[in-house]
């Protein structure tokens, strides 16, 4: 087993964490936002992508 299969997943992500998930840019990142309605949680300066809304987004896009 590898250190990382040990360790649990977080529930959220960075907005860097988040554009490796889905393997786009900044830009393309935040104009999924705008346009196509991927969620984040703000709070002040400090934002983050739940994993778990993440998945349910990626999963209405293609359906």
């Amino acid at each position: 087993m590898t250190q990382h299969s040990l360790q649990t997943e977080p529930l959220l992500l960075t907005v860097k964490q988040a554009m490796g998930e889905l393997q786009v840019g900044r830009s393309k990142f935040y104009r999924l936002v705008k346009y196509e309605g991927l969620p984040l949680i703000r709070s002040g300066r400090w934002v983050r992508v739940s994993r778990d809304a993440l998945k349910c987004w990626i999963e209405k896009q293609y359906s």
